[in-house]
């Protein structure tokens, strides 16, 4: 079922399109960053083309994402659908960083057989995240969503958890610039909804793996303190050396590294 407008070439418009190789690379970016963050690949590569989808509410068109949201992770898949139709590619391959992972998973999870490789960057969406099956669920969401909108106590909130040790300083610190001001921390939450149905379970997951024989990497930053190794370490702890790379960088460096690592070493 489409929950688009069946005219989906002119109405879907959260994508950009770099470079033309002959392998399609489906990228999805982290909370804040735009479709352009995976442009640095097409300048050190042109084995790519590279279909780069916007996380909910960063396209620059809130109207038309909000007329996503009942499915929006349907709907990129749908359009993923569309564009490799179009374009004559008969697979792809899956790259999500951060947030942006939860659709990468989302995505492979409809089709395994379609995707070629699947890369998950300091992924969200593995691993330990209590915190957004619950906040994201129907019946919590309004709360969460009103929560989110008083961003001087989220801030006040954050400050305390800060100082009682219970967070570390530095995902205290990307916490406060998320809500830093009124607009962001409304987004916060406007784009986890969206994403509510963009899960998998990691047991799910790990038999899809298996059954289809995908090659699938996932990367961390040595330094990242945001989604740490530690927080990964339970999905992480079953798999083969081979899928597990370590990257220099933390959270916002990390995928320049990827970049370099995806032409080189893959």
């Amino acid at each position: 079922m489409f929950y688009f407008s069946q005219n989906i070439k002119e109405n879907f418009k959260g994508f950009n399109v770099i470079g033309s190789g002959k392998k399609l690379l489906v990228c999805f970016h982290g909370y804040g960053q735009t479709s352009d963050v995976f442009s640095p690949i097409s300048k050190l590569t042109d084995e790519y083309t590279i279909l780069s989808i916007s996380l909910p509410y960063h396209s620059g068109n809130d109207l038309f994402d909000k007329s996503l949201s009942t499915n929006y992770p349907l709907t990129v898949y749908h359009y993923i659908l569309h564009f490799a139709r179009v374009n004559h590619f008969k697979s792809w391959q899956l790259c999500g960083f951060s947030i942006g992972a939860r659709l990468a998973l989302f995505s492979y999870k409809q089709n395994p057989k379609k995707c070629d490789t699947l890369f998950l960057v300091a992924p969200d969406g593995v691993g330990k995240n209590y915190y957004f099956p619950a906040l994201t669920h129907k019946f919590i969401n309004p709360v969460f969503k009103y929560i989110m909108s008083k961003n001087r106590l989220l801030t006040r909130i954050i400050s305390s958890i800060k100082s009682i040790h219970l967070i570390s300083p530095h995902l205290a610190q990307f916490a406060l610039n998320s809500v830093d001001s009124k607009e962001k921390s409304k987004k916060i939450a406007k784009t986890w909804i969206a994403l509510r149905k963009a899960r998998i379970s990691n047991k799910k997951f790990k038999k899809l793996l298996h059954k289809h024989h995908t090659p699938f990497y996932l990367v961390s930053g040595v330094s990242d303190r945001v989604i740490s190794e530690s927080r990964l370490q339970k999905f992480t702890a079953l798999m083969e050396e081979k899928h597990l790379i370590r990257l220099k960088g933390n959270h916002f460096t990390v995928l320049q590294s990827f970049f370099s690592w995806l032409v080189t070493n893959k």
